[in-house]
C-alpha cells in the first residue's frame, strides 16, 4: 500500500511534467479600451468615437510595459495569458504539496520508534 508520502511525491511529480505545456505563457494583464490613433484626419481627432484596442501589461526588468496586441492576435494571446493563470494554480498545488511533505518529514524526526537506537 502506498504512503501518503509516495502518493504526494506522484502527485508533485504530475503536476511538474504538467509544467511544459505552459511553455508560451504570457504574464501579466490583457487590458481592452479605447484610444486615439493619432492621425489628423480621422473621426478620433475630430472628437469622434475613439478606437477600440487590446494591450498586453507585464512587468520586464522590473518595470512596467504595456504591448499593443494586433487584434487578430488577441485570441492567441488571450489563451497564453489563460496558461498562465493555470501554471500560477499548478505552482501553488506543488507549494502545498511540498509545505505537507516537510510537515511529514518534521513529524518522521520526532517519532521516537523512526530514530535509531544506537544514538
Amino acid at each position: 500500500m502506498a504512503t501518503p508520502v509516495s502518493a504526494d511525491l506522484r502527485r508533485r511529480g504530475a503536476l511538474i511534467r504538467r509544467l511544459l505545456r505552459y511553455r508560451e505563457m504570457l504574464p501579466g494583464s490583457l487590458v481592452f479600451t479605447r484610444t486615439r490613433c493619432g492621425k489628423a484626419r480621422c473621426r478620433c481627432a475630430q472628437g469622434g468615437p475613439l478606437h477600440p484596442v487590446c494591450q498586453l501589461v507585464a512587468r520586464v526588468d522590473g518595470r512596467t510595459r504595456t504591448i499593443y496586441i494586433p487584434e487578430d492576435l488577441i485570441p492567441w494571446v488571450q489563451e497564453r495569458f489563460r496558461q498562465h493563470q493555470a501554471f500560477l494554480a499548478d505552482a501553488a498545488l506543488i507549494g502545498r504539496i511540498n509545505l505537507e511533505l516537510l510537515a511529514a518529514k518534521k513529524a518522521r524526526r520526532r517519532d521516537p520508534a523512526a530514530t535509531c537506537k544506537g544514538r
